[in-house]
């Protein structure tokens, strides 16, 4: 008959200790690392007060959302290029342009704009390019940029 050492065995005492030091790290308080989802199908409208409609589709349960950030400047070339003073500002004068709670379903989320970036009103006639992202409140950074589409102030 074999003697058997008393206690656990090796492989057995090796997974308790990784467990335990995962556990002991705290893991689970990290941050998902999970790429945010853009917008999609972005629809603009111009209304004859001077305010331009922003619609758009949007799926982001992920936990790192916080809302929406819109690009709008007078060129294209501005908007893709996410210049901090063509990105809104919220009511605060902060980012995200927008705050959203995560959505757990695809929602169509609805906007109107009065101002430009600089707070001043939209001059009739003036024509407008606008792109929106989802905004991380972890790392304070903005998914891929959505559709970028014009519309002219009426």
């Amino acid at each position: 008959m074999r003697n058997r050492a008393k206690g656990m065995s090796i492989p057995v005492f090796a997974a308790a200790m990784l467990l335990a030091g995962f556990f002991a790290c705290d893991i689970g308080t990290f941050p998902a690392n999970t790429p945010l989802h853009p917008p999609l199908g972005l629809t603009l409208i111009s209304s004859n007060q001077g305010e331009i409609y922003v619609e758009f589709w949007a799926f982001n349960n992920e936990e790192a959302f916080a809302g929406f950030n819109i690009y709008m400047a007078q060129s294209e070339s501005e908007v893709s290029n996410r210049l901090a003073a063509n990105c809104l500002t919220n009511y605060l004068g902060g980012f995200p342009s927008m705050r959203n709670a995560r959505f757990s379903d695809v929602d169509l989320v609805k906007y109107t704009l009065r101002d430009g970036p600089s707070a001043a009103p939209l001059a009739s006639g003036s024509v407008w390019y606008i792109t929106v992202s989802a905004y991380d409140g972890y790392s304070g950074t903005d998914s891929r940029l959505g559709e970028i589409k014009p519309v002219t102030v009426m």
